[in-house]
């Protein structure tokens, strides 16, 4: 999202700004939130640079999101150190631990619905 990062699809909103590359900056209209009981999903993997452009506007779109809230919860877990003085390594070192009994199958299959 335009100056704020990536952000999980389901939390977008009207009024949200975004990078179109048909577009350029754009403003989110409205959203509209659709139940399909029977879809196809597809789950791409890319080498090097996870964002791509998606659909005819050109969006631009980040498909690790497991990565993206590891980077949220060590984001975190620094500036609480660095406010309370502690030690930045041990804090990187727990991230790391919490997040790494995580069944990342799972997990995007219950982001994806």
């Amino acid at each position: 999202m335009k100056n704020i990062g990536w952000v999980e699809a389901r939390k977008l909103k009207e009024g949200d700004k975004l990078f179109s590359k048909e577009l350029g900056d754009t403003e989110i209209a409205a959203v509209q939130e659709d139940i399909y009981l029977d879809r196809d999903v597809y789950n791409l993997q890319l080498e090097g640079n996870h964002n791509f452009f998606v659909s005819e506007l050109g969006l631009l779109v980040h498909n690790d999101t497991a990565c993206v809230e590891m980077l949220k919860k060590l984001d975190d877990q620094i500036a609480k150190l660095v406010k309370e003085g502690g030690d930045i390594q041990r804090g990187i070192k727990k991230t790391k631990r919490e997040d790494s009994g995580r069944d990342t199958k799972k997990y995007k299959k219950d982001i994806i619905g």
